[in-house]
């Protein structure tokens, strides 16, 4: 008995022809040809979902559908005035981080799946980014929070046992991950329980599948997986990486704090903050960034994410000092408060805050 299987495509130039040829607007696979109206020469970008007949001995194309088009950016990054490309809507890449991304979704794109690290600081993105992509590519995206889950078997799934009889019932996670066309997140991978991250090999490598409860959880195609890591001594609760399983993800991409053009445009943007509001939120933490006391900036969150917290409370009515205050310098170790109060009064008395 034949068994179908989904396979999705996109088209990353013109003329490209992997399953897809784009010079007659058809499909042509196991020696039949679909055509669709949709398809166009300008398809750059443009994402197939393409169902196949699946028998021993044969793979053949029964239907063609064109299920969206992935966003590209207005200018090629290397020729982008400020070095950085707002993806997704929402989320600034580097030039670095958007051809590492780009990559992974061509070997995701070929070879089924793929596997991409994010290390980086808390705050700076790392998660964001992730989804954006998803976004970008008009893919499913999924965020698992890792350091929740106690056992490997409820990654997967739910076991119960109505009327005396054992039950196992999928989880998000493994339906999207069998459907395929998916971001996945594994957040803060490091914050996992080793026993976790052990089940997580057979899905990381050439196997693609993990057997669990008697079911096989096999990742569907065009599936990115990525996970993040918070770096930096002040993390608790964090386990060391297993170097097997880091070396499974086949691309280490390291996010941390943007250049202020580029942290002055997330503050407008996503707390709705004036440019000025802005610039005086990234010159002030950016002075507390390079503060000349040891490991103040270690002691404290002065990431982006902290300048949209200081923007939401100056829009919601505070004084600028005051929420300061309020996210930053209530936050340090009281042995620091005074050095970082310090930084800030200097900092807002420059800009007439």
């Amino acid at each position: 008995m034949p068994t179908n299987k989904t396979h999705f495509f996109r088209i990353t130039e013109p003329g490209e022809a992997v399953e897809v040829h784009q010079d007659t607007h058809q499909v042509i696979s196991g020696g039949k040809t679909l055509k669709h109206d949709e398809l166009k020469e300008e398809a750059v970008g443009t994402i197939l979902k393409i169902v196949f007949s699946v028998t021993d001995k044969s793979m053949r194309p029964t239907d063609f559908k064109v299920v969206g088009k992935a966003e590209t950016p207005d200018t090629d990054p290397q020729e982008n005035s400020d070095g950085w490309i707002k993806v997704g809507g929402t989320e600034y890449f580097s030039h670095f981080e958007y051809c590492t991304f780009s990559a992974t979704s061509a070997i995701a794109s070929k070879k089924g799946s793929a596997n991409l690290l994010l290390l980086g600081p808390s705050g700076v993105g790392k998660t964001s980014r992730a989804m954006s992509w998803a976004v970008h590519r008009s893919m499913t995206g999924l965020v698992v929070n890792v350091a929740l889950i106690q056992e490997t078997v409820d990654l997967y799934g739910t076991v119960s046992a109505p009327g005396g009889k054992t039950k196992f019932d999928l989880s998000e996670f493994s339906h999207v991950l069998q459907q395929g066309n998916v971001v996945v997140l594994l957040d803060e991978l490091n914050r996992a329980k080793p026993w976790l991250t052990n089940g997580l090999l057979p899905l990381l490598d050439f196997r693609r599948k993990v057997t669990v409860m008697g079911k096989d959880i096999t990742v569907g195609d065009n599936a990115i997986i990525t996970a993040s890591m918070n770096t930096g001594w002040g993390y608790t609760g964090t386990f060391e990486i297993d170097t097997a399983l880091k070396n499974r993800f086949g691309a280490v991409c390291v996010v941390d704090v943007p250049p202020a053009p580029i942290e002055i445009k997330i503050v407008q943007e996503k707390a709705g903050a004036s440019e000025t509001t802005a610039r005086v939120i990234v010159r002030t933490l950016t002075a507390l960034r390079n503060a000349e006391r040891g490991t103040l900036a270690d002691t404290i969150d002065l990431s982006p994410r902290t300048a949209l917290a200081v923007a939401e409370l100056y829009e919601a009515g505070m004084s600028m000092k005051d929420a300061f205050r309020a996210a930053v310098i209530n936050h340090a170790a009281a042995e620091d408060r005074t050095a970082v109060l310090n930084v800030v009064t200097s900092e807002l008395r420059k800009n007439d805050q």
